[in-house]
């Protein structure tokens, strides 16, 4: 967790000192409460950061333990092995942030509905949304996305789709021109791309959709950088966000 800190303190220096660990006694109460042991890497985020994450978190959910260890007191349901919830949703209709494991040493990030369920895996087949393959990558993510690609002034999304290949494994060749490359926390669906003058996010959904977030400082390098994806990939869908450059 220190590489996610030293990666968002690029976009806010004085990060480090606003954020507040949990402590010891904290986290003994909280496996006690969930009856498990926690992941390294949730344990790390805790000791970091637990009791205030700044703007790391993502919106409309908190990871901090204070309302983690309330909620826990006070719900006696708990999901079956495997989950273990980390968030909370904080707007309505609730959904909760848990890690599954998956018989890696990293486990995935998924959001349920918060409450108790009769049968569990109707349950989940029918809401579980996966929202990061580790808990780096779903903060390092949000990081990028709200503090990184933010910083540029002109921005676009694309999207195409090819039902029958993925599109994502083309997407590095592209942007490998632009001297960008996926950083560390990137998975085999969600790839990002950190540079000076402009950045990159590449997301691949089911159905072989592919969505391209680009951001760069000028409306040439966008223009560049969407004809060069263009260029190599089906990406017929282009929406402008801010700038010039579509």
């Amino acid at each position: 967790m220190q590489t996610l800190v030293d990666f968002a303190t690029r976009f806010d220096p004085r990060l480090p000192e606003r954020l507040r660990p949990a402590d010891a006694a904290q986290l003994a109460e909280l496996e006690r409460l969930c009856g498990l042991r926690l992941p390294p890497s949730y344990a790390d985020l805790l000791m970091r950061m637990g009791r205030n994450m700044e703007w790391l978190q993502p919106a409309g959910r908190t990871l901090r333990i204070e309302p983690l260890l309330a909620h826990y007191r006070l719900e006696p349901w708990r999901p079956p092995p495997g989950y273990l919830k980390i968030g909370l949703g904080t707007q309505d209709p609730f959904f909760d942030i848990y890690l599954r494991a998956r018989g890696t040493p990293e486990a995935c990030v998924v959001s349920l509905p918060r409450g108790p369920a009769a049968d569990f895996n109707i349950y989940k087949r029918a809401f579980r949304h996966t929202l990061a393959g580790t808990l780096e990558e779903y903060l390092g993510t949000w990081v990028y996305r709200t503090a990184g690609l933010t910083r540029h002034g002109h921005a676009a999304r694309l999207a195409g789709q090819d039902a029958a290949n993925d599109l994502l494994p083309k997407v590095a060749p592209v942007l490998a021109g632009f001297d960008l490359s996926p950083v560390w926390f990137s998975s085999d669906w969600v790839q990002v791309y950190v540079g000076e003058t402009c950045g990159a996010i590449a997301t691949q959904f089911p159905g072989g959709v592919l969505s391209m977030e680009l951001a760069a400082r000028d409306a040439y390098s966008l223009i560049a950088l969407q004809d060069a994806l263009s260029g190599a990939i089906s990406l017929p869908h282009r929406f402008a966000i801010r700038g010039g450059g579509i």
